[in-house]
């Protein structure tokens, strides 16, 4: 009896351990990140994030919700009042493609414009698929 309790459980652990691990498979990548400082027309009167966003999942994505933080040349807090940015952006992205992305950080930083800035901790707090489900990460757990 003993045996089979200890088989049970070595079996359930290794089932569960298997079934989550799909569930922790990043469903997006990020990559190229910059700031543009300057005009990008219909965009940012002043600077913008811009960055290739690559859907890693098997689902036709809908929309996406951003957040990052954005920080001077000398690693201080670049906002007029926060340095968090949090945007939704709704635009379709098939299964398998990369797509560049451009933010505004007008809000953020404002006119006062004449330094370099980087961003820092961006990721997808939030993907709504096509479908209606959506997949979520309040934390950065999987930030670039």
């Amino acid at each position: 009896m003993k045996k089979n309790v200890i088989f049970s459980f070595i079996l359930s652990v290794l089932f569960f351990g298997c079934a989550t691990e799909a569930n922790f498979k990043k469903p997006y990548y990020i990559s190229n990140t910059q700031v543009n400082i300057g005009e990008n027309s219909g965009i940012c009167k002043f600077a913008c994030v811009s960055f290739n966003f690559y859907n890693n999942s098997e689902q036709n994505i809908k929309s996406i919700k951003f957040s990052a933080r954005v920080y001077d040349s000398e690693g201080e807090s670049a906002g007029l009042i926060s340095n968090g940015i949090r945007c939704n952006i709704t635009c379709p992205i098939a299964p398998r493609e990369d797509r560049s992305i451009t933010i505004s950080l007008d809000d953020i930083i404002g006119p006062e414009v004449d330094e370099n800035y980087t961003v820092d901790f961006l990721y997808a707090t939030e993907i709504e698929y096509e479908d209606g489900t959506s997949w979520a990460d309040p934390f950065g757990l999987y930030c670039n």
